[in-house]
């Protein structure tokens, strides 16, 4: 009777923890949706900051495609070389001042969700 008693027990355990993990998953998806949902103004930004950027536009568009492509690695090292990377390409490429911090932010920003959502920061 113990034993049905104890395997009961780890069963609701277990069924306890995929419930967790469940809600915390759906909570962080929540919060991305939301963070998404406030800063889409952030897309007239970018087609903006293309536009009055018309001699660096190959660059520009380079850059925004590498800060895409953040969260396509799979583990901590190759994403952190590829933060670096960009950081340094917004630095060295990009003329305009207000450019450079906008990429920069936009940069920060993947990086905190790729951290958060991709690798468990």
């Amino acid at each position: 009777m113990k034993e049905i008693s104890d395997s009961i027990e780890k069963q609701q355990q277990i069924k306890w923890k995929m419930e967790v993990a469940q809600i915390d998953q759906e909570e962080k998806q929540l919060e991305l949706l939301e963070d998404i949902k406030n800063n889409t103004g952030s897309l007239v930004n970018m087609v903006d900051m293309i536009r009055s950027n018309y001699n660096q536009q190959t660059e520009i568009l380079f850059i925004i495609g590498e800060i895409m492509s953040l969260g396509a690695f799979d583990n901590k090292a190759e994403a952190e070389s590829s933060f670096r990377k960009i950081m340094n390409d917004i630095n060295q490429k990009v003329d305009e001042i207000d450019t450079v911090s906008t990429l920069i932010d936009w940069t920060n920003i993947a990086w905190i969700y790729v951290k958060r959502i991709y690798l468990g920061e």
